[in-house]
């Protein structure tokens, strides 16, 4: 199976992908936080609660 040629790797290109793949995440949250009516730091706040799974947790 053949698929689409890949660019040459390099190590500025992969600092680069990642930039972009931090960038579109850092959006991805903030309309999240936003369809939920709250802001990112509520957001992950969240999440960690939800990744506790019952288990106690902090304020730290």
């Amino acid at each position: 199976m053949e698929g689409k040629p890949r660019p040459e790797a390099s190590a500025e290109r992969a600092l680069a992908e990642m930039d972009r793949l931090i960038a579109l995440s850092i959006v991805g949250q903030q309309h999240i936080a936003q369809r939920l009516g709250l802001n990112t730091t509520d957001l992950t706040c969240l999440g960690h609660i939800l990744g506790a799974a019952g288990r106690p947790i902090s304020a730290g």
